[in-house]
């Protein structure tokens, strides 16, 4: 009889399994050493949230109208919501998407990848870079090779961004300045259950891709003031909980850089920073050794 139980058991459990991902959840610190950070969570490629490196930004004050009043002439794109049968993106001013932002509709088209810094030089005042993220080997390379790997996202409530991993094996900082943000992690190992990123998460059809029930989220909400790391070649999906704004960049340190370099060496637009960027990581190096 026990046996049987024991059977009767595992057969639900493998059942749950089967039909609903797993989930774990992300640290949240404050007060975190560089050298923590690093040994715990960087070397280790471990997101994590740290509360506390906001607190003296003047970009926690920005709103919608601060960025019209700064540069409402700005071209940028927004996207619709994975959910929306319409997928195509939407170019506009800033101060387009902004009077559109004050009543949304179905579409809830997200402002996303906005370099901001070319168009308004003067907002990189409001902010630093916090020092676990300085250490980006890519500002070695020259500006005139060099992408701009820093962006303002901005949307309404259920707006959100596509399953992906993060450009050219990147690692990324993510700050939330206002309204809270719904995150779904997976690590790069679990990467043969994303199907290219055409999953949606937050509500997958696993019929269609049945593989991703195999999947183990990490989740989390990161609020107002909040900043997640996410290590490279990590995949993700977000969700706006209320309307909100996040200031985010990508970077490639020590830990990533190897595959960096990987990346960019198979795509054959980025030949010219890929030479730059593979000297750039051999100067590192030998300086490190000594």
């Amino acid at each position: 009889m026990e046996r049987a139980l024991r059977g009767v058991r595992a057969g639900l459990l493998l059942r749950s399994l089967e039909t609903t991902p797993m989930t774990q959840t992300v640290d949240r610190r404050e007060n975190l050493s560089l050298e923590e950070f690093q040994e715990t969570y960087a070397s280790k490629g471990q997101p994590v949230i740290l509360t506390d490196l906001t607190n003296d930004w003047n970009a926690r004050h920005w709103t919608p109208d601060y960025l019209v009043e700064k540069a409402g002439d700005a071209w940028i794109e927004a996207q619709p919501t994975v959910s929306h049968p319409d997928s195509s993106k939407v170019e506009m001013t800033v101060s387009e998407y902004v009077d559109y932002l004050k009543k949304p509709d179905d579409r809830k088209l997200y402002l996303t990848s906005w370099t901001f810094r070319e168009d308004c030089p003067e907002l990189s005042e409001d902010f630093e870079v916090p020092e676990f993220f300085r250490d980006d080997w890519m500002l070695d390379v020259s500006e005139q090779v060099r992408p701009d790997l820093m962006w303002i996202f901005l949307g309404p409530a259920d707006s959100g961004l596509y399953l992906h991993s993060d450009v050219a094996n990147t690692s990324a900082w993510n700050a939330q300045l206002s309204g809270s943000k719904e995150w779904k992690l997976y690590p790069p190992e679990q990467a043969e259950f994303m199907y290219d990123g055409e999953v949606d998460v937050f509500n997958p059809d696993l019929k269609k891709f049945p593989d991703f029930a195999q999947a183990e989220a990490v989740e989390c909400t990161v609020g107002p003031g909040e900043c997640l790391y996410v290590p490279w070649k990590w995949w993700h999906q977000t969700r706006n909980v209320e309307e909100g704004m996040a200031l985010t960049a990508n970077f490639a340190d020590q830990y990533c850089c190897e595959d960096v370099l990987e990346w960019l060496e198979g795509q054959p637009l980025y030949n010219l920073l890929f030479r730059n960027f593979r000297r750039a990581v051999r100067k590192r190096k030998r300086r490190k050794r000594g």
